[in-house]
């Protein structure tokens, strides 16, 4: 039997993307086999690979820091220039 590869996920992102199907930080689809990840920063949406390039693991399921200093400085450990300093103990703390 022949191996099948699953779809890509989510919505087909070369058809366009209204604003109830992208309400998150984050929304997973893909343009033709290639699973996308679009991220909401500020009022600007970027699209970006799916998978880390290193190894491969899936971008979705992280979380995106940069956009609120004062929650990042609650969640993580922050430098005097703002630079959030994030360990796995910490991300670990975030799921429970």
């Amino acid at each position: 039997m022949a191996d099948q590869q699953a779809p890509p996920a989510g919505p087909d992102l070369s058809k366009g993307v209204t604003p109830s199907e992208f309400t998150g930080q984050m929304l997973l689809g893909h343009v033709g086999d290639e699973e996308v990840l679009l991220v909401r920063s500020g009022p600007e949406i970027y699209a970006i690979g799916a998978h880390c390039t290193h190894y491969h693991g899936p971008l979705a399921e992280g979380l995106v820091v940069g956009e609120d200093p004062e929650l990042d400085a609650k969640r993580f450990r922050t430098t005097e220039q703002g630079i959030s300093l994030i360990t796995q103990p910490m991300i670990d703390r975030l799921n429970t």
